[in-house]
């Protein structure tokens, strides 16, 4: 009870002050000096940045715009105040438009010097109201009358699974796409690079959608792919591989000790079975064996098959004997 009548005394005086005459008189005078203030403030002349936007019209119909005119522009006026905020809260600026069968050429691209587009910007304004700078300063889009090819699209990135995975399979689709661009340009594009990008630490298929990297002048349609990226868990496996020789002469032969060795490697899940010794090839190179003077050879794989990693031969090294083949 003691606080409500507390509160109702504190009310009873904040209602007497704003009541009071003395405290009318102020309260009008503050306004009215306010008022003249902010008239006096809107009479003077300002700078504001605004945007507007600028269309392409009148295209035909056999015509490609490879790479269009920027959607807008931004335009600093300088005008009294009470001006400027009507282009800011009040009316919209008109929008800019190019006529494309006025500024079209045989190369294809089309260079327009910001004072020439803004200058039907400036007709339509008040006549108090000065354009006192552009951006950009210059309009640019190139074009052509249909010319195109294809070409394949490729991934650009870093994809790394998790441990004791392996990217087992990558598509991309479309894998390929048509670019649109003049002559000169479409010789030189020979490959349609997507964005860049990273994944790493994934254990399960993954599945995103890439944009093409831009190239000024050129279109790409469509200007997007999905990919796909498969992955399939690592484990070991090893095999006996035969020692083979190539190059030989008729008269000699090769005798390796051993003349099997084994290979072991990393392959995924789904391709363990289907890896065998048949997929390796070890061989001695008649020529390698006329330099060496050690009775020892160094074995290189000469073929892989693909989906291998970690390739391991054991033993490396073998000892070996040239002989010459019996004649009758």
């Amino acid at each position: 009870m003691r606080f409500v009548r507390s509160l109702t005394r504190i009310v009873r005086f904040c209602l007497s002050k704003i009541l009071d005459r003395q405290f009318l008189i102020f309260l009008s005078f503050l306004i009215l000096s306010t008022a003249f203030w902010l008239f006096q403030a809107l009479d003077e002349e300002y700078e504001v940045t605004v945007r507007t936007e600028l269309n392409l019209a009148g295209v035909p119909e056999n015509v490609v715009i490879t790479t269009p005119p920027p959607r807008s522009v931004q335009v600093t006026l300088r005008d009294k105040g009470y001006t400027l905020l009507r282009y800011l809260y009040g009316r919209e600026l008109p929008s800019l438009t190019i006529n494309f069968a006025n500024v079209a050429n045989k190369s294809g691209h089309v260079r327009l010097a910001a004072s020439s587009v803004y200058r039907q910007l400036t007709s339509r304004l008040t006549p108090s109201t000065r354009v006192v700078a552009s951006r950009p300063d210059t309009v640019e889009f190139f074009f052509n009358y249909g010319l195109s090819k294809r070409v394949p699209v490729r991934l650009v990135g870093h994809f790394r699974p998790a441990k004791e995975y392996h990217i087992s399979a990558v598509r991309v689709n479309p894998d390929s796409v048509t670019v649109y661009a003049a002559g000169s340009l479409l010789d030189t594009i020979r490959v349609a690079y997507l964005q860049p990008v990273r994944y790493g630490g994934f254990t399960d298929t993954i599945r995103f959608s890439l944009k093409v990297q831009p190239q000024l002048g050129a279109k790409f349609v469509p200007d997007h792919a999905s990919i796909e990226l498969d992955v399939d868990r690592l484990t070991e496996k090893t095999v006996e591989v035969p020692v083979r020789w190539i190059n030989f002469p008729a008269t000699k032969t090769l005798r390796a000790f051993p003349s099997k060795v084994n290979v072991t490697f990393q392959v995924g899940l789904s391709n363990y079975r289907r890896v065998s010794a048949e997929d390796f090839a070890l061989v001695v190179n008649y020529e390698d064996l006329l330099r060496d003077n050690t009775g020892r050879y160094t074995l290189k794989l000469r073929s892989i098959p693909p989906g291998v990693s970690h390739v391991r031969i054991s033993p490396q090294t073998i000892d070996y004997l040239i002989e010459d083949v019996p004649t009758e």
